[in-house]
């Protein structure tokens, strides 16, 4: 069985053969991502292009290698679990593309997030993208599509979109402010569940759980 560093390493070298050949122009890309408190290791697709799709917008689901590890300790199986993960990315790509396809941009008025990342590991977007610092840290936006417990499919809004949405950076951040909080309220999680989270993610066994 792979500890979880070699399991991501393998997931990002052979992910893209699982989504096959429709999607040669596609790449996965990893970001860090600060949910309930504790950093996880996400990854989404984008065009090799650096391009956007048939309808003037990048529309890709979340997904997390914690979550993915944390049943591959279950199944033993790694190509089962990134087939998994494949299929999950490919609906979420199509029903973002169905949602967009007659969505009106100013709807998204309810569904702009917003997002704490790391300053340094944002430096390559931050031109491009409308954000705010917070200590040493930056605050971006995000415009929430889908939701559920498979992950998150969102676009991260950059300065084209937030033009074409008609918000400046105030505007986003007002929105974001409420929506936030609608979307993604806050839990209370007992320091016991995650330090169990924090050790199945780390690779331990259930005995030593």
């Amino acid at each position: 069985m792979l500890d979880y560093d070699e399991f991501k390493k393998e997931v990002i070298r052979s992910f893209m053969g699982f989504m096959g050949k429709s999607y040669d122009d596609y790449e996965l890309t990893t970001m860090p991502v600060t949910k309930r408190g504790r950093k996880l290791d996400a990854f989404s697709l984008k065009r090799k292009d650096g391009g956007t799709d048939e309808h003037g917008n990048s529309i890709m689901p979340t997904l997390y290698f914690n979550d993915m590890y944390r049943s591959y300790l279950e199944s033993d199986d790694i190509s089962y679990e990134i087939e998994k993960c494949a299929d999950a990315m490919k609906r979420g790509l199509r029903q973002g593309k169905r949602i967009l396809s007659g969505f009106d941009l100013k709807k998204s008025k309810k569904n702009i997030v917003f997002q704490l990342v790391n300053k340094e590991e944002y430096s390559q977007v931050l031109e491009d993208i409308p954000y705010r610092e917070f200590l040493d840290m930056c605050v971006v936006y995000r415009w929430a599509i889908h939701v559920d417990d498979t992950g998150l499919s969102s676009a991260l809004i950059d300065n084209d979109l937030a033009e074409r949405l008609g918000y400046d950076e105030e505007d986003l951040f007002t929105l974001a402010y409420e929506n936030t909080r609608k979307l993604f309220p806050p839990e209370v999680i007992h320091i016991d569940e995650i330090i169990d989270s924090i050790m199945r993610d780390d690779g331990a066994q259930e005995e030593d759980i």
